[in-house]
């Protein structure tokens, strides 16, 4: 499977997300956007419907609900980034009711942070 965008494809090893710091760093907003050209980063979420409000999400809503996610035990892949070069991020893929299309989110967990470097539909 190769990833999506910026990402170099994922990883096939047993290597777990930090699933505990990405939640904390989010509830604690202790999380940002990818900044370009050095940290590219697609944040749409407007274009988004959030399955339990039937409203798109606003970048607010879509933390909160990807911490809950995550939280929750969705699956996460681990893909190698190639910019910045070599870098770890972590994806999904989450399937929203039938006339959805799938969302995409990628983020970096990084000393204690999250960095949000995608949130937008599926091109899946």
């Amino acid at each position: 499977m190769i990833g999506l965008g910026w990402g170099l494809g994922v990883v096939a090893d047993q290597e777990k997300c930090p699933r505990d710091e990405a939640v904390l760093a989010f509830r604690k907003r202790r999380w940002s956007q990818g900044i370009p050209p050095k940290e590219p980063s697609q944040i749409q979420p407007h274009l988004v419907i959030n399955p339990e409000s039937h409203f798109p999400f606003t970048v607010r809503t879509a933390v909160a609900w990807l911490a809950d996610q995550i939280e929750d035990g969705i699956e996460l892949q681990k893909v190698i980034l190639r910019f910045p070069p070599g870098q770890v991020a972590w994806e999904l893929v989450c399937d929203l009711p039938p006339n959805l299309k799938p969302l995409y989110a990628k983020f970096v967990v990084k000393g204690g942070t999250v960095i949000l470097r995608s949130f937008h539909p599926s091109e899946r």
